[in-house]
């Protein structure tokens, strides 16, 4: 009996380990991309890939664990946006929603972010509401001073039937 719990203990363990782990990494790799905001994430955009007449894409320089894709987007401001989970599955989408949500809180927290929950509105990610991480700012803070913002977000696509977790750090 002992000895059957041992085996069944190891793998947990280690995938709790291996979570911490990718936590820790995740919180390096925020907190990298989120300190170079200031520049418009210069220190850290790849080489361009695209450009049109609305947007700039370039390759992402920092590595999110957890991300399935990345990139760093100009369009009105410059934004990196990260693909967390692309699925048709929901129950995959809430775990790995709730589990993103309650890292962010832990990374942002300590300092001084709220989160800030509001309704989705985005056709078929209606259940999941976008949730932005702001900072504290004071009136005399000024735009150039502004810290950046985090938002965690779910949208679906029709034609591909699937759901995508999507991360995004505004530089303000």
């Amino acid at each position: 009996m002992n000895r059957f719990f041992t085996l069944l203990a190891v793998p947990a363990l280690l995938s709790a380990t291996l979570c911490r782990a990718q936590d820790d990494g995740f919180k390096d790799a925020l907190t990298t991309i989120m300190r170079d905001a200031p520049n418009q994430f210069r220190n850290i955009k790849g080489r361009q890939v695209s450009d049109n007449m609305y947007n700039i894409v370039w390759d992402c320089g920092v590595k999110i664990p957890g991300t399935v894709a990345a990139r760093f987007v100009y369009s009105k401001g410059t934004f990196y946006e990260g693909a967390l989970l692309q699925t048709d599955d929901t129950v995959a989408v809430r775990t790995a929603y709730n589990h993103y949500i309650q890292v962010l809180d832990n990374c942002l927290k300590p300092q001084g972010y709220t989160a800030l929950a509001t309704e989705n509105l985005k056709p078929g990610a209606e259940p999941w509401d976008k949730v932005a991480f702001l900072p504290h700012i004071t009136p005399e803070t000024s735009l150039e001073k502004c810290p950046s913002h985090v938002a965690l977000e779910v949208t679906y696509s029709k034609e591909r039937k699937n759901y995508t977790l999507e991360l995004y750090i505004y530089e303000h």
